[in-house]
């Protein structure tokens, strides 16, 4: 019984503890025009072979992006 106690903890708190991990995030990367490796169409949303690579890697890892256009010092 003491065993079964002990796998079940282990595995609630791994359950609860992986949720809170992949949990929606939302990350802020700065986007200037330099076309076509990165820039903001009419739209506002960012395009470009840099964007797909981000946009790729964000949907893997599950996470939101927020692009915020300046200059490429601001960006920095």
């Amino acid at each position: 019984m003491k065993n079964f106690l002990i796998i079940f903890l282990l595995f609630f708190f791994q359950y609860n503890t992986t949720n809170v991990l992949h949990a929606k995030s939302i990350i802020k990367v700065g986007i200037y025009d330099n076309e076509p490796l990165i820039y903001t169409d009419a739209d506002g949303n960012g395009k470009g072979f840099f964007a797909e690579i981000i946009e790729y890697i964000a949907e893997q890892e599950r996470l939101q992006i927020e692009y915020v256009p300046g200059t490429w010092q601001q960006c920095l």
